[in-house]
């Protein structure tokens, strides 16, 4: 094991126990990027490696008074905005990193991504090119878990409604990875486009896979949604660095299948 594996496990231990100066993704002392909490009043707790979302309700789905992409028939699998009431928990400030992920790896508890891993030359960037199982073996590695599909929305976009993490303007590449390199940057290095809460690139960089099974949304009020029991897909938020902007929304749905994985694809833990 070389020397930025270890560091990389010494973190991560840290991290689970709940400590540590944490400014990597995935709670587990990957580098890169700026913290800070932002936001706009919303509530969020910056508990160093990960933000507290406070429960309560928010809109999720697409809001067709404020989004213009909401006319579009791609966008029905985002249909109804409807209230959606959350428990408290909490997310991961910034993506899982390559060099976080390596900690599991060298534990023996992780398997290799499937390709891009260059975990000492690439360490703060996301690791992507994993499966969703792998994605469910590093969050629980950390003892943490997937964000379901309703705590990824509202820690992206809090309880205003906004059609990207930092308000309704169109992205740029001060605010998101999206167009703007042939790659994914470091974990973290767009405050700029950091989500009400302070959680950063959930716009751009690597799109994230969540637990929840795709299905269609249901038309009723819920509280704390986790999607159906089974699937064969997973559903993906957030876009990546080669997304065009409308999946970059805070409300857009991709997915992903059980057995696949993408160069585009990382993921975030929760709690």
């Amino acid at each position: 094991m070389n020397h930025v594996h270890l560091a990389a496990l010494a973190l991560s231990l840290v991290a689970a126990c709940g400590g540590g100066p944490e400014t990597g993704a995935g709670g587990s002392g990957g580098s890169g990027g700026s913290g800070g909490s932002g936001g706009s009043g919303t509530g969020g707790t910056d508990h160093g490696d990960m933000i507290a979302i406070p429960a309560g309700p928010f809109m999720m789905g697409c809001n067709e008074e404020g989004d213009p992409h909401c006319a579009s028939p791609l966008t029905d699998n985002e249909d109804p905005y409807r209230e959606i009431t959350l428990s408290a928990f909490e997310i991961d400030r910034l993506e899982v990193s390559q060099a976080s992920y390596a900690a599991c790896v060298d534990a023996g508890r992780c398997r290799i991504p499937s390709c891009n891993w260059d975990p000492d030359g690439r360490g703060d960037h996301p690791v992507t090119c994993v499966e969703p199982e792998q994605a469910i073996d590093y969050c629980q590695f950390l003892e943490k878990r997937l964000p379901t599909e309703a705590q990824w929305e509202k820690a992206a976009r809090g309880t205003e409604g906004r059609i990207y993490p930092w308000g309704d303007e169109p992205p740029d590449c001060t605010r998101a990875s999206r167009g703007c390199s042939v790659t994914t940057l470091p974990t973290g290095s767009l405050a700029a486009g950091a989500s009400p809460y302070g959680v950063l690139d959930m716009a751009g960089n690597a799109a994230e896979i969540v637990s929840d099974f795709f299905d269609s949304y249901p038309t009723f009020p819920q509280t704390d949604p986790t999607g159906p029991s089974s699937g064969s897909t997973r559903v993906v938020r957030g876009g990546s660095f080669d997304s065009p902007d409308d999946v970059l929304r805070t409300s857009k749905r991709t997915t992903l299948s059980n057995a696949s994985s993408s160069i585009q694809t990382g993921f975030r833990c929760a709690r």
